[in-house]
């Protein structure tokens, strides 16, 4: 029902994103065609549908700065990398992920703990929130980020962590550069 022209046109509209749905080629090239034998075809040219990973969403003034950000340091060399410290906060899940999963499992064993999703009622201790840091010369301490991470806490933790972490690096104060993500 499609030529291999055919097939490698629906597939060039859908990798060009000139339509993200196999229903939207189906119903924009091919009308006469059902849907799955369009699917059957893209497969024959080596796409097949997954779910989309998650991302961070860029604007264009994000992706604009860091660009910028890139440029700036493009010419840089190992030496001057030995004076940045990296720092972000980080969520740990404690029981599993908290996104969706995937099993391989037979009728009848829906409940197998093998093939279930632990939790925890009222999501009571289900994560861990730590901040921490990174240098040329490896990690630094990590901070417990006690609920929603206000100015006072971060203080406290630059203060408790950082400085210790920056000691324990052998970059000197005057000379490191704090790289820290921006979190207001």
């Amino acid at each position: 029902k499609l030529t291999e022209y055919d097939c490698r046109y629906a597939a060039r509209i859908l990798t060009k994103g000139e339509a993200s749905t196999v229903t939207q080629i189906q119903e924009q090239e091919f009308p006469n065609i059902h849907h799955s034998t369009l699917r059957k075809a893209l497969h024959t040219q080596g796409l097949h549908a997954y779910k989309k990973a998650t991302m961070p969403y860029l604007s264009e003034v994000h992706v604009e700065k860091r660009r910028a950000w890139a440029a700036d340091y493009l010419k840089w060399d190992i030496g001057d990398w030995k004076g940045v410290l990296f720092s972000d906060e980080s969520k740990f899940d404690l029981f599993g992920s908290d996104g969706q999963q995937w099993c391989w499992r037979a009728p009848g064993q829906r409940l197998d703990p093998r093939c279930a999703k632990k939790k925890v009622k009222h999501g009571g201790g289900n994560n861990l929130i730590v901040w921490g840091c990174m240098g040329w010369e490896g990690v630094g301490q990590l901070a417990e980020v006690e609920g929603k991470m206000d100015a006072d806490q971060y203080v406290s933790i630059l203060e408790n962590h950082l400085l210790p972490s920056l000691e324990d690096s052998g970059i000197s104060a005057e000379d490191v550069i704090f790289q820290q993500d921006n979190d207001p």
